[in-house]
């Protein structure tokens, strides 16, 4: 854990028209790597409860934390 196509990831909650709130992650890609989201979703959805699967996925360049190591979740 983790794969080797990501370097690090976030979940964060977000509002959605239709659903309500959901969640979204943010994953931080491996240099090298060339996954897709839709296969990271697919990843997610075999390992992970159909409820905590995120509703959408989005591909960032760093996840900002604080020094103590937690993640500035309203930078998201």
């Amino acid at each position: 854990w983790p794969p080797p196509e990501w370097v690090d990831c976030a979940v964060a909650g977000r509002p959605y028209k239709v659903y309500g709130d959901g969640a979204a992650a943010y994953v931080v890609r491996a240099p090298a790597a060339t996954v897709t989201a839709d296969e990271l979703m697919s990843w997610c959805a075999k390992r992970l409860p159909r409820f905590k699967v995120p509703a959408s996925l989005h591909f960032i360049e760093e996840i900002h934390k604080t020094a103590s190591g937690k993640v500035k979740r309203h930078l998201l």
